[in-house]
C-alpha cells in the first residue's frame, strides 16, 4: 500500500488475546514523557464511547511548558472485550472512501519477505487536544467529529463495522 498520502501519525496496538481464566482485564500504557524529565504524561481525560464491540476514546498530552497552552491528543479505537487491535482497518487514511489494505501500517515482513499490514488502533489529531467525538453514522462508514484547542475541528472517516441500530425499515400490512 502507498503510505505516502498519510500525513499523521499512527498508533499499532498488539493483538494479544486476554485469558480472562487468569486475568481481570486489560489495560493500555499511555505515553510518559516524564521518563526524559520534561512535560506531563498522557492522560485520558473525555469519557470513552462504546459502540459494536469497540471502545473509542480521546488522550492528551498537554505542551510541555506548563506556562503555555494546548497539547497533542489522540483518537482511540480498540476490541472492547480484549484491548486488543481491531482485524480490520476502521481509519480512512488515504481518503479513498474504502477500508482496505491500502489503509494499513506495515509493521515488519514475514519469513518470505512479504509485508505484515495491520490496521492502526489510533490516529494523531492535526486540531492538538480533542474531546470526545460526536458520531454520525452514514451506511458503512463513521464520520467522527472532534473540537481541538487549536480551535479547529477533527474530522476522521470511519469504517462503521457491525454498527447496532436499525439499518433500514420496510412497511408490513
Amino acid at each position: 500500500p502507498d503510505l505516502s498520502v498519510v500525513t499523521q501519525e499512527l498508533r499499532v496496538v498488539s493483538d494479544t488475546v486476554i485469558n480472562y481464566g487468569t486475568k481481570l482485564g486489560w489495560y493500555l500504557d499511555l505515553l510518559n514523557p516524564n521518563l526524559s524529565g520534561e512535560g506531563e504524561g498522557e492522560r485520558v481525560i473525555s469519557r470513552a464511547i462504546l459502540r459494536s464491540g469497540r471502545i473509542i476514546f480521546t488522550s492528551m498530552i498537554p505542551a510541555p511548558d506548563p506556562c503555555q497552552f494546548g497539547g497533542e491528543g489522540w483518537l482511540m479505537e480498540l476490541d472492547a472485550v480484549s484491548g486488543a487491535r481491531l482485524p480490520e482497518a476502521v481509519f480512512d487514511l488515504n481518503g479513498d472512501g474504502e477500508f482496505d489494505e491500502a489503509d494499513m501500517v506495515q509493521i515488519g515482513v514475514d519469513g518470505d519477505g512479504n509485508p505484515i499490514l495491520v490496521p492502526p488502533s489510533g490516529i494523531k489529531s492535526e486540531e492538538g487536544i480533542i474531546n470526545t467525538p460526536g458520531v454520525i453514522e452514514d451506511d458503512d462508514k463513521e464520520y467522527k467529529f472532534a473540537s481541538g484547542s487549536s480551535g479547529g475541528i477533527q474530522r476522521i472517516v470511519e469504517s462503521s463495522g457491525d454498527a447496532a441500530g436499525r439499518k433500514g425499515w420496510s412497511q408490513l400490512r
